[in-house]
């Protein structure tokens, strides 16, 4: 192996590894406020079914009108679910088969977590509120039609950044040595 090719490989190789782990600590720094951004999206919904709780005798009810419902349900990519249960998981309203909640640490609190609803992975999150004195849980979700698509294109979007990046440093480094060899070329045609 010539001396230009040993030096080239003990340049590029570490520039590559380097590039690498440095592609993977952009995509993480990409993907978590996107990921926060869509789960957040996910707790309004849930927020905005709070004032549609009610008090109703020695219990709650969600006083919804089928067109409010139809509103918090529409979205162009994703199936959206939610239920509104109380502290024992009793069903008060919504989707009777949406799995079982997570719950928050402490009241006015929302957390976000991975689950399955008919047979789809979902993203939900739970909201732990109190009405009227009594605590309920909301339970918002959706499939992850758009998650999945943002992900990859934040995927795309750096590997043709990291590729073209490769690229010129690889060049880069080609032309330094094609220039750092030029006074041993000098002495070897002496």
């Amino acid at each position: 192996m010539s001396l230009r090719a040993r030096l080239l490989k003990w340049l590029v190789i570490p520039l590559v590894a380097l590039n690498l782990m440095a592609a993977g600590i952009a995509y993480w720094l990409a993907w978590i406020p996107a990921q926060s951004a869509l789960d957040q999206s996910l707790a309004d919904a849930a927020w905005a079914l709070v004032p549609h709780v009610q008090e109703s005798g020695d219990s709650v009810e969600l006083k919804l009108s089928k067109q409010a419902e139809q509103v918090l349900r529409v979205d162009h990519f994703d199936e959206v679910f939610f239920v509104v249960r109380d502290t024992e998981g009793v069903t008060i309203a919504g989707d009777v088969d949406f799995p079982e909640l997570r719950v928050p640490s402490q009241i006015n609190l929302h957390i976000a977590y991975p689950s399955r609803m008919r047979g789809e992975d979902v993203r939900a999150i739970t909201l732990q509120t109190e009405v009227d004195g009594q605590i309920v849980r909301i339970g918002v979700a959706e499939t992850r039609v758009k998650r999945n698509q943002i992900r990859t294109r934040i995927l795309w979007s750096l590997l043709a950044v990291e590729l073209l990046l490769l690229m010129t440093v690889v060049g880069v480094v080609w032309m330094v040595l094609d220039k750092g060899f030029l006074p041993l070329r000098g002495i070897r045609d002496e």
